[in-house]
């Protein structure tokens, strides 16, 4: 199986952040996040201010979305900064992918 880790960060409010799978040839740009299997509920961040790190190890086949949701919040703008990384489980993790 696969792994993914991700790490993001927002300034000093809060977002709410999931992981949501895919079966193989099932996602589709823009498709509804909760036609998916969550794998990581998706739920409002906890440590506001500070970089939030979790990976998944030993993942099934398919597609994974990193989602993060402030539709509870639009009047309040946020900046978000991720990085993310994918693999084989039995490989060493390469250096993280950054995005901003």
């Amino acid at each position: 199986g696969g792994y993914v880790g991700w790490e993001f960060f927002t300034d000093t409010k809060d977002i709410k952040f999931g992981v949501v799978r895919f079966a193989p040839g099932h996602y589709k740009e823009g498709m509804a996040m909760s036609t998916g299997e969550a794998v990581r509920e998706i739920a409002k961040s906890t440590e506001k201010g500070e970089v939030q790190a979790d990976n998944l190890e030993y993942l099934k086949a398919g597609t994974y979305v990193l989602f993060w949701d402030n539709s509870y919040s639009m009047m309040t703008g946020k900046a978000l900064k991720y990085m993310y990384e994918t693999g084989n489980a039995s490989e060493p993790p390469s250096p993280m992918t950054r995005h901003a």
